[in-house]
């Protein structure tokens, strides 16, 4: 996130999925502020499942050349 964050800036917003899923109504408040799109009524219709939370770690072992590269990028030229 460092890298879209340099590249991006103040134009971009970071959500993590654990902290959407223990507190959806407030994350989604401020990811539709951010976005200028209008709060739908009712917020219970974005439907999001906390058994999803770590799934990643599951396929760990595959990601680890990827993870290694992501975790090498340090110096990024817009």
């Amino acid at each position: 996130m460092e890298q879209w964050h340099q590249l991006y800036g103040d134009k971009m917003m970071t959500v993590r999925y654990e902290n959407l899923v223990s507190g959806k109504d407030d994350v989604l408040n401020s990811l539709f502020a951010f976005a200028w799109v209008k709060v739908p009524e009712d917020l219970s219709v974005v439907q999001l499942n906390k058994s999803r939370i770590g799934i990643w770690k599951n396929y760990k072992p595959e990601l680890k050349h990827v993870i290694e590269a992501f975790h090498n990028v340090r110096d990024v030229t817009p």
